[in-house]
């Protein structure tokens, strides 16, 4: 019978707290990950939940007697590579369907796999630092459908085939289980003939950038670079008005011009391109159309650079009033008031910092290209503005001391951003700071790492001092794991006021002190259980 669908792709994975949990209690309850993961969930009748479950679970028992909104679910909408991907393929006349959300959408998936009528599955992997949610995911294929192929590519694949010497990629490919890897961290030209020549059933054996089983073994074919235009591949959102939900993802460039010492982004998606406005103005004309969309996230890694472009696109976005609002990283240095007034007008709700320390000792060493000066005359300017922001936050990066991150936190305290969050430093084997190991006796990779002036047990013990030192009463902690600046939008657009998601949220962080000081009681509180429900009281 032939295939309904050449090709089924497969949005991202948020997986649940406890699966979290589980996997990283093998690294043991003092490592890194797990207490970083602590200070992000709560334990309410012994199963720990981040945020969002919490509030999903107590939404759906009638727990919040006073919030009278919609059932919704967070993450329930289409992420910007599953649509990029769409419409990449239909222009090329492959038929395609999609799940959004894997977590949201499983039973759908599995209706979809038990019909066989899908040649092709894509999973992307454009947000996984770990191979754990595509396991999980291939492994849920199987269980329903063996004969479509499964394909797997983008940033993950592309970064491990990369990096890794050729053992370690064979183990790699051959414990995820797909049947196809794209190495490249694009790689849609490789996927259109892949998928072409199956339909065919013609060879595919000599395409580069691919891998394929060959007996016990996976052949890997020359890496060939691929630069697909961002002006001539535009969304075309008319495409999913009936599957799309009140949020939209929008990229309107790919990389970074920056060179941050911490993150390998750069380095695994090449060279900083940016689209055209008119081709901007198109795919947001289009985005306008749907209705039921009223939020729409940038995502570009560096929003506001070049700073001439950024201000002709925010003037498009004056002009053309659309109906959505919006939020974006920034960085905060180029602000200014002229600026900042656009992006009011324009639509703005929020901006994401990535200020990462305070110190400038630190901020050299992570090449951000910014001093302390510059990062407090844009504070200002952001909090006149009256842009809500989000300040991500860095500990243990080579140079940090005690005295650096009292710096930061002195800094989150005085300038008071309406969220923040510190996180510790992730050891990526394949950023550009693995070059100066020697320099600054960095030993150990991921969370579990010590360098001349500090250890991650160490900065573990700093992050925990953050936290309970600034406290909730201007800025707030913003538990991630599923939720960060996104979560805060999800409730915003689904009807729960700004106010009202600050109460929530400075609830939750109460009961996660509650596990810090009483690390022999994990179980939500009953004090801690009465501010959850009537946080949106009033």
């Amino acid at each position: 019978m032939k295939p309904k669908f050449d090709c089924l792709i497969i949005g991202q994975n948020i997986r649940n707290l406890a699966r979290e949990e589980e996997n990283i209690m093998v690294q043991g309850k003092k490592s890194g990950s797990y207490r970083e993961l602590k200070l992000h969930s709560l334990v309410y009748e012994n199963t720990p939940l981040s945020i969002q479950e919490l509030f999903s679970q107590f939404l759906d028992e009638g727990r919040f007697k006073d919030l009278t909104i919609e059932p919704f679910k967070f993450w329930d909408f289409l992420g910007l590579t599953v649509a990029y991907l769409a419409t990449y393929l239909t222009k090329r006349e492959i038929s395609v369907d999609f799940v959004s959300s894997f977590q949201n959408d499983k039973e759908f998936l599995k209706e979809k796999l038990l019909t066989n009528e899908i040649l092709s599955i894509v999973i992307t992997t454009t947000l996984y630092a770990t191979r754990d949610p595509i396991t999980e995911i291939i492994q849920f294929i199987k269980q329903y459908n063996t004969e479509a192929k499964i394909i797997l590519g983008g940033p993950f694949v592309q970064k491990q085939t990369r990096f890794q010497d050729e053992r370690t990629v064979q183990y790699i490919y051959k414990n995820l289980g797909a049947d196809f890897y794209i190495n490249n961290a694009e790689g849609e030209k490789t996927l259109v003939e892949l998928i072409s020549r199956l339909k065919q059933g013609e060879d595919y054996q000599q395409l580069n950038n691919l891998g394929f089983r060959q007996n016990e073994a996976f052949v890997i074919n020359p890496h060939e670079p691929e630069l697909n235009s961002l002006d001539q591949e535009v969304v075309d959102w008319s495409q999913f008005s009936d599957r799309a939900g009140r949020f939209a993802i929008v990229r309107t460039s790919i990389s970074c011009p920056f060179s941050c010492s911490f993150c390998s982004y750069p380095e695994r998606m090449g060279k900083f391109r940016t689209a055209n406005l008119e081709s901007v103005e198109k795919e947001l004309d289009s985005l306008n159309d749907v209705e039921q969309v009223s939020c729409v996230y940038f995502v570009d890694d560096t929003f506001n650079i070049p700073k001439k472009r950024f201000k002709e696109l925010l003037k498009l976005l004056v002009r053309k009033q659309y109906r959505f609002k919006w939020y974006s990283f920034l960085r905060c240095q180029y602000a200014d008031e002229e600026t900042l007034e656009l992006m009011r007008e324009g639509g703005c709700e929020g901006v994401i910092l990535g200020i990462e320390s305070a110190s400038d000792l630190v901020l050299k060493n992570l090449n951000k290209k910014v001093t302390v000066a510059e990062y407090e005359r844009g504070m200002k300017l952001i909090k006149q503005s009256g842009i809500m922001c989000f300040a991500s936050m860095l500990i243990g990066f080579p140079g940090e001391t005690e005295q650096s991150v009292q710096e930061s936190i002195d800094f989150i305290k005085k300038f008071e951003p309406d969220f923040y969050r510190f996180h510790l430093w992730y050891c990526d084997p394949f950023s550009p700071i693995w070059e100066q190991k020697e320099t600054y006796q960095i030993k150990g990779f991921q969370h579990d790492w010590s360098h001349l002036t500090m250890n991650s047990q160490e900065a573990a013990d700093l992050m925990e001092k953050a936290f309970l030192e600034i406290g909730d009463q201007q800025s707030i902690w913003l538990p991630q794991n599923g939720f960060q600046f996104d979560g805060v939008f999800q409730m915003l657009h689904n009807g729960i006021s700004i106010g009202k998601i600050k109460n929530y949220i400075r609830a939750f962080n109460l009961g996660v002190r509650d596990r810090l000081f009483n690390s022999e009681h994990d179980n939500l509180s009953k004090e801690t259980y009465q501010k959850i429900i009537h946080a949106f009281s009033g």
